[in-house]
């Protein structure tokens, strides 16, 4: 992420529910800011972003490459708070995916099992019948 400026940036940070945040400083004249983001990181359609200047919304102009997309505004100088924000935040994980993914595994676990246990309650029954046979025979006398 980066910004090219010819104002003073200060307090950058990124907010994980999907947006930027910084302040901007200048002496005199039009202020520009051309924010880089990572698509990896937030994203939006072209006309999708939020730009706001000390809390109102602004015109802006974007364009985007496979990696990033890039909005470009202007302001008259001197103290601002600007957040850009996106439509989608991309997170390492998604919390509700990693549930149903755990609660997939624990019941696939579980009806492996079961079917494990019947197969050898199966094997078990055969194994104690012949066993039972065998030793029936073993201990009918020899004629």
């Amino acid at each position: 992420m980066g910004v090219v400026t010819n104002s003073t940036v200060t307090n950058f940070s990124f907010n994980p529910s999907g947006s930027i945040n910084f302040n901007t400083t200048g002496e005199s004249g039009t202020g520009f800011c051309n924010v880089t983001i990572p698509k990896s990181l937030l994203r939006a359609q072209l006309s999708e972003w939020t730009v706001r200047v000390d809390g109102a919304q602004v015109t802006y102009n974007s364009t985007e490459n496979s990696d990033y997309a890039f909005i470009y505004l202007s302001y008259s100088h001197s103290t601002h708070s600007i957040e850009i924000a996106g439509t989608w935040v991309v997170t390492e994980y998604q919390p509700n995916l990693f549930v149903a993914i755990l609660l997939t595994l624990a019941l696939v676990t579980a009806i492996v099992a079961v079917k494990q246990r019947k197969k050898i309650g199966a094997v078990k029954t055969r194994y104690q019948t012949s066993l039972r046979t065998f030793v029936a025979k073993m201990r009918r006398p020899n004629i």
